[in-house]
């Protein structure tokens, strides 16, 4: 409990967002209704444990709650000022994800393979655990909330830097997939070849990125 809590802490302090890579654990090897009741029934019965880990937690807060008040003049501020969720009626997914100006796909395409690993490993996950469904649930829940923030490029970054913290959770179909294809001779190596295109893709991109994209959003 107590490194669990500690580390979400610090990525919702890094990130508001981030709060729902919290909810994973909750659906980890879980494949219906009544094993995820227990699942809930087993993470609060012990609440002895679970409120001193909380309020431990908590404690790595205090730094902010100041560093808030001395600035601010209040515990709890809103940082980011003016900046707002303003696309929200009308988010910009398509730019998000293939955007010259830091699109997910454009910068990042390897990402594609842990998309696709998504229904692969629904399919042969054991238990049918519900695992890649939360995933994939993610992956267009945090989408949209990138695409309704004002600045849904995110400013100067090679590509799209909101997704990052996510690439850790695409890992894992990814793997299913890796696991499926190279079971077959064929597409074992059409996936060889398709990673290694991603590498050079990247890695010659990277040396003439300057820090910016100056573009328009297709150009």
């Amino acid at each position: 409990y107590l490194f669990f809590f500690s580390c979400l802490v610090l990525i919702v302090l890094t990130r508001p967002t981030n709060i729902l890579i919290g909810i994973f654990p909750l659906f980890y090897s879980i494949g219906n209704k009544e094993s995820f009741l227990a699942r809930v029934h087993y993470l609060f019965n012990k609440k002895a444990s679970f409120l001193l880990a909380l309020i431990a937690a908590l404690l790595l807060i205090i730094p902010q709650f100041k560093y808030w008040h001395e600035t601010a003049g209040k515990l709890i501020t809103y940082s980011y000022g003016n900046e707002g969720f303003s696309n929200w009626k009308s988010p910009r997914l398509i730019e998000v994800w293939f955007s010259t100006n830091n699109g997910l796909f454009c910068y990042t395409p390897i990402v594609i393979l842990g998309l696709i690993g998504i229904p692969v490993m629904i399919k042969n996950v054991k238990d049918k655990s519900w695992e890649g469904y939360f995933i994939a649930f993610l992956f267009l829940i945090m989408s949209y909330l990138f695409a309704s923030w004002w600045c849904w490029w995110f400013g100067c970054a090679f590509g799209a830097r909101s997704f990052v913290e996510y690439y850790a959770l695409l890992i894992i179909p990814f793997s299913y997939l890796l696991d499926h294809l190279f079971k077959k001779k064929f597409y074992r190596y059409v996936l060889f070849a398709f990673i290694g295109f991603c590498c050079y893709l990247n890695m010659d991109m990277e040396y003439y990125y300057d820090g910016c994209f100056y573009g328009d959003t297709w150009d």
